[in-house]
């Protein structure tokens, strides 16, 4: 009776469990606070492979830059600088 109730006890924590990690999964999924990849294949080294490919998809850059200009002249003489500025 014991082997019973101890197996019953483990199917239930380990359904807990699962559960509980598929619905972190879905909030994660849903928020929109994160990126995620999803990949699936017959064993875990490309599936790895295929969820890093679907999250390199999501991620974009954007670089911009120019040059400000400054002229300043006191008493006659003139002094210029240029900056650079990336964003």
């Amino acid at each position: 009776m014991k082997k019973i109730i101890s197996v019953i006890f483990i199917c239930c924590f380990f359904n807990a469990v699962i559960a509980q990690s598929e619905s972190e999964i879905l909030e994660i999924q849903s928020s929109g606070k994160y990126l995620y990849g999803i990949g699936q294949a017959d064993n875990y080294r490309q599936a790895d492979h295929n969820a890093l490919d679907h999250l390199i998809t999501q991620i974009t850059v954007k670089v911009e830059s120019y040059f400000e200009g400054k002229t300043t002249e006191i008493e006659g003489d003139v002094k210029e600088f240029a900056q650079s500025v990336v964003k």
